[in-house]
């Protein structure tokens, strides 16, 4: 599972967006940014395929590089497809989004992070 900043919006990618994502991650919801400080990020999987995505907001405060929720959202808007059926599995997948999404947040190295996930 691979977490990739998404630079360019393509027609396949918005319509993902748009068919499985909140309104707080639409692309035209995006535009009220300062798109120096707000980054798309798209999970994929093993096949390359992307499967879900979120939003980070890069701030500073006090000097410190800060990662936090984007003004006027709620939380990140993470959301992803889980191709699993049994329970089980569904929650060791989740699993995998968390700590691969603790992990990209991590390498960031910003010292300063409060986000919000979805509920």
């Amino acid at each position: 599972m691979d977490i990739i900043p998404i630079v360019d919006i393509n027609e396949k990618t918005e319509s993902f967006l748009k068919k499985h994502g909140s309104v707080f991650i639409q692309p035209n919801w995006l535009k009220i940014y300062d798109q120096s400080k707000v980054e798309l990020n798209g999970i994929y999987n093993k096949g390359n395929e992307l499967i879900g995505a979120f939003v980070l907001y890069f701030d500073t405060k006090f000097g410190q590089k800060w990662i936090k929720t984007p003004p006027y959202s709620p939380h990140i808007s993470l959301f992803y497809l889980n191709p699993s059926s049994n329970n089980a599995k569904k929650i060791s997948f989740d699993k995998k989004i968390y700590k691969a999404l603790s992990n990209y947040i991590s390498n960031r190295k910003h010292e300063l992070v409060t986000i919000a996930l979805p509920s």
